[in-house]
């Protein structure tokens, strides 16, 4: 952060923000609280003037107010991967900080909490936004139109960064501006607003700043991450998405979070109104991607490298693809300057290549991979043909099944049979691993394959760098990475935040719950399935469902739309935020986390389920718990219910 780098220049200065961080101490709730006392740098020192004080530093400015999004795909700032039932991991866990599995096996704690970006993080980026806005126009070097875009993006910043806040604890403060430095006491002891409060504040600074933003990026791979436009967009239709949904728009579970006040700081009663803007938002976010942005659906037609390869591949990298090829026109945002760790959802797939850059410890646990449907495009617990109660008996791979299994190899019945995104996002023991330097058009006996038992090259050897579950996230690991003689070249690429894909499917969800079923929605849901080659929604569940009406009423279809949404965004930081925004984690999360039996040589010993954690989970969990220590400081703060 450029004001760590800052030096106070007078004593006096010196001597009011030591003062101002004392105050802080006694009254104030950590939203305001300085961390390192150099944050709260009075407006008249020179800092902030050689901050602003010609284009350049504004600039690296600019880039300070953008660091603070956080990697969606970093397990160590984003809940989603181990909070939930997407993923598992060796203990004790040395590859992560946070104490990554603990929010999982209910150990979230109001002392020091996991994941806490009230306190670090997200109020800190907000005051850096407001700061940037305050001080910009003082900028002599710069063209009025870029002027204009900067302030339009680090607005629309700070309206995201509230968002975040209010996705993880409910009502938050709203911080309009940010306090002077010798504000009293009373003035710093804020209160939370309320959550319509909340919503109308960024949605508002989202609309009064949409026609300041540009529309697309001039040069994408240079400006890949900045605000357009079409991005703007999709931030407000995902705001108002998850404001319209079943944990935030009529849950009566929060009638008792009132304030010191009185005030009700959740609205207990339901409105189709939030719905219809959800969709109005995301009509309008399609639009401006399809339009001004240029994005589409990625297929695998459009890599610019083309291998002659056959369907059922092309339909696999589809979706592995959309996530890592790097700035694909599906990508309507992506994480600047991220991180996927590809080495932890990476098989070790060769003896004779070097193993020990491969942590391989990114584990799908099998909830998340009996998620998937079967290639029939429905459930597997609802397909006629689908062996479901045996399904983890062995059987063995023949002609048929060589790109996605090694003929002539036993795997479980749970493998066989499964859509092409099981199959892109999953590595399995005996499942084809495609890419990772074999490209081999015709003979699909060329490929690499996942070993995963006791002893084999991607199993368990040693007393870390194993999968416990037996299964991998090759969804996340780009096929062009390549394990070689002696390192592991990994094909970098930017963390995905939105995809088309994914506006697609939240577009549905919103009209379904507006209008139930509709042309539609089928459309937009087929728009997707049809890419990996699965048949309609109406017609799969007509054909091969044992609920074939499932697809014609509201609730049925919500089902389809909340699986195929999970399918689609599987392993992408997503799943954990919309099943509690759905309020479905109180099932969704109170089934055993399993896995394959790992210690097992044999085929049909390693075959069989193995439970790693059994989960209880809490109603409170649903809201983030603010630091108990927030809360003393701060007594107009009040807590999440339950904690």
């Amino acid at each position: 952060m450029i004001f760590l780098q800052l030096k106070i220049k007078n004593m006096m200065n010196y001597l009011i923000v030591k003062c101002r961080c004392l105050l802080v101490l006694l009254s104030l709730s950590c939203c305001w609280s300085c961390q390192k006392f150099i944050d709260v740098v009075p407006d008249n020192i020179a800092g902030i003037d050689n901050a602003f004080s010609v284009r350049s530093e504004a600039q690296r400015y600019l880039a300070t107010c953008y660091s603070y999004i956080p990697n969606i795909s970093d397990p160590n700032v984003n809940p989603a991967y181990f909070a939930g039932n997407e993923f598992w991991h060796y203990q004790p866990v040395n590859f992560y900080r946070n104490n990554v599995l603990e929010v999982a096996q209910g150990q979230l704690s109001v002392t020091n909490p996991q994941f806490n970006i009230w306190d670090n993080g997200m109020f800190q980026a907000i005051r850096d936004c407001n700061i940037f806005l305050e001080n910009i126009g003082r900028v002599p070097d710069i063209e009025e139109y870029e002027r204009n875009y900067w302030i339009g993006e680090v607005n629309v910043l700070k309206a995201y960064y509230h968002y975040l806040l209010m996705r993880q604890y409910g009502p938050i403060p709203n911080i309009k501006i940010n306090l002077p430095v010798i504000a009293p006491t009373a003035e710093t002891r804020v209160f939370r607003n309320t959550f319509d409060e909340n919503l109308d504040y960024i949605v508002g600074i989202i609309d009064s700043n949409m026609n300041l933003l540009q529309e697309r990026y001039i040069s994408r791979p240079t400006e890949a991450g900045r605000i357009t436009k079409t991005v703007a967009a999709a931030i407000k239709a995902e705001i108002l998405l998850t404001a319209a949904s079943p944990l935030f728009n009529g849950n009566m579970d929060y009638a008792s979070l009132v304030d010191a006040k009185g005030t009700k700081l959740m609205n207990t009663e339901f409105s189709i109104a939030k719905w219809e803007k959800a969709a109005e938002a995301y009509k309008d976010a399609i639009a401006y991607a399809e339009t001004i942005g240029e994005n589409k659906m990625y297929t695998y037609s459009l890599e610019a490298v083309q291998r002659v390869i056959p369907d059922s591949l092309k339909f696999e990298l589809n979706i592995r693809n959309a996530y890592t090829s790097n700035l694909n026109p599906e990508i309507v945002w992506a994480k600047t300057n991220s991180f996927v760790y590809q080495s932890a959802g990476q098989t070790k797939v060769d003896k004779g290549r070097a193993s020990v850059f491969v942590a391989q410890s990114l584990a799908p646990t099998l909830e998340a991979a009996e998620l998937f449907y079967s290639n029939h495009g429905v459930p597997i617990t609802e397909d006629k043909t689908f062996d479901y109660a045996n399904r983890y008996e062995l059987k063995k791979a023949v002609f048929k099944d060589r790109y996605y299994i090694r003929e002539g190899e036993e795997a479980a019945k749970v493998h066989f049979d499964r859509e092409p995104r099981y199959y892109g996002s999953i590595g399995f023991d005996r499942g084809v691993w495609y890419g990772n330097g074999r490209y081999s058009e015709s003979n699909a006996a060329n490929y690499f394959y996942v070993q995963s038992r006791a002893y084999e090259v991607g199993g368990r050897t040693r007393i870390d760098a194993f999968s416990i579950t037996g299964m991998f996230a090759k969804k996340i690991v780009s096929p062009e990475s390549v394990i070689e003689q002696n390192s592991y070249s990994q094909k970098r690429y930017l963390a995905p935040i939105y995809r088309m894909s994914a506006l697609y499917l939240a577009y549905a969800e919103a009209l379904n719950e507006v209008n139930g079923p509709t042309a539609e929605v089928y459309a937009l849901l087929d728009k997707i399935r049809s890419k990996y080659g699965l048949p309609g929604v109406k017609e799969a569940w007509a054909n091969y469902s044992k609920n074939p009406n499932k697809p014609d009423t509201k609730e049925g279809l919500r089902a389809i739309i909340q699986q195929e949404r999970m399918i689609e965004l599987m392993f992408e930081g997503q799943n954990f935020w919309d099943i509690r925004r759905w309020n479905i984690a109180n099932t969704m999360y109170t089934k055993a986390t399993r896995g394959f039996n790992i210690v097992k040589i044999s085929a049909k010993d390693y075959n069989v389920p193995q439970i790693l954690n059994n989960r209880i989970y809490s109603f409170r969990e649903n809201f983030w718990p603010i630091k108990e220590e927030s809360i003393i400081r701060n007594r107009n703060l009040v807590q999440n219910p339950g904690w």
